[in-house]
């Protein structure tokens, strides 16, 4: 009697054990997850950042052209 008490307690122990290990195992592919849309967001937005420093630039040198083109025709006028 004691034996399969023994074994059903070792048993429960094991399945227990496992559940613990099957859980953590899931937790830390769902933080793995996480992490790698995380770093996808921060590349996104890195390169949001670039687009948007080349565009205020390149309106920065339309601004100087059109004031230098604006100085020209008064000039002429």
């Amino acid at each position: 009697m004691f034996d399969n008490l023994f074994a059903l307690g070792i048993i429960v122990i094991v399945a227990i054990f496992l559940g613990v290990v099957i859980w953590q195992g899931l937790a830390t592919y769902r933080i793995k997850i996480e992490a790698s849309k995380d770093q996808s967001y921060r590349m996104l937005a890195h390169e949001a950042v670039l687009a948007q420093t080349r565009a205020a630039d390149e309106l920065a040198e339309l601004r100087s052209r059109l004031t230098e083109v604006e100085r020209l025709l008064k000039e002429i006028d």
